[in-house]
């Protein structure tokens, strides 16, 4: 096989990290022919991750020639995760990485669907429509801040889209660096409308819909669940009540989310599998004080707490 790099640069902001991009052709069984994308690391030249589809859920190890690419290419941004602390090898966590090898992992587009604030939460009593459309706000941009921490972290988010038509929502999420997708009336239908795009951009990517009111939810949580994915069939993490879902992942041919009442049972008749352990933050979605106070007792993000500092009482 021959790999050719090239390196492109951020476009802007934090979900737009710097890509490096090689052309792949593989005559060995088990990888299709196509792009692989990474993420630079710009600490470890040459110890470089390939994003790439495998035909079969095992992992692979290719020792690779050493590239060493021009550091003034390699921009850092946020996006980017640091690399971590030299530890000790765990004899029981398999063959560790070292510099020189690449490591075949699954990329993920995250579609974050927001209903116009004005218009969501209004199972939110007794607040007002103000105040419910503050919370709304910053329960989705909690939301966002848990892809980033992901993304920060190490998982593999080549692109975020955000699926609205609320002006203000979409203008804060388009500062962060994430796509904006226009919302085309029922919360479905947009969600494979924005898929069909990210598809064509990130052919190989798992799809990964996220409701955008899980204030809880953390970084870690996220990484944790999208671990689980390889794009072999359809997954779902399944809300605090049980009969929800609050994420769902396909691969572009089989990506048909089913979200609304009793989503969990239409998605598991639909083929798709529960993942991920307790997940605590990423289970609780939000729709009444009740669920509210729950995921205040679990730990909300920054702008939800912002906002209920601003109302006295609440929850």
């Amino acid at each position: 096989m021959w790999l050719n790099t090239t390196t492109h640069p951020p476009v802007a902001g934090t979900f737009s990290p710097s890509i490096q991009v090689r052309p792949l052709i593989a005559s060995r069984g088990g990888f299709t022919n196509g792009t692989a994308r990474f993420q630079a690391q710009p600490r470890f030249w040459d110890s470089l991750r390939t994003v790439t589809r495998v035909s079969s859920c095992r992992r692979a190890l290719l020792r690779l020639p050493r590239t060493r690419p021009s550091p003034h290419r390699l921009q850092a941004t946020r996006f980017a995760a640091r690399a971590p602390a030299p530890t000790a090898p765990d004899a029981s966590a398999g063959p560790s990485v070292r510099p020189g090898r690449i490591v075949l992992v699954t990329t993920f587009v995250v579609l974050v669907p927001v209903k116009h604030t004005q218009l969501g939460k209004s199972r939110l009593i007794p607040l007002s429509d103000g105040e419910r459309q503050v919370l709304a706000t910053a329960f989705a941009l909690d939301t966002l801040a848990a892809v980033q921490d992901a993304a920060t972290a190490g998982a593999a988010i080549v692109e975020v889209i955000v699926v609205t038509d609320d002006v203000g929502v979409a203008s804060r999420a388009a500062a962060l660096g994430a796509s904006i997708e226009p919302d085309a009336g029922e919360l479905n239908r947009s969600l494979a409308q924005a898929a069909q795009g990210a598809h064509e951009r990130h052919p190989e990517a798992v799809l990964v819909a996220l409701c955008a009111d899980l204030p809880a939810a953390t970084g870690a949580e996220l990484t944790e669940a999208l671990l689980d994915l390889d794009g072999s069939q359809p997954a779902i993490v399944v809300d605090v009540a049980g009969t929800g879902t609050t994420m769902y992942a396909a691969s572009y041919d089989r990506f048909d989310p089913a979200f609304g009442v009793h989503s969990r049972t239409r998605h598991q008749q639909a083929g798709a599998v529960q993942i991920g352990g307790e997940l605590p933050g990423l289970r609780c979605d939000v729709d009444d004080l009740t669920s509210l106070g729950r995921a205040r007792s679990l730990g909300l993000g920054p702008h939800s707490r912002a906002a209920l500092r601003e109302r006295d009482g609440v929850g």
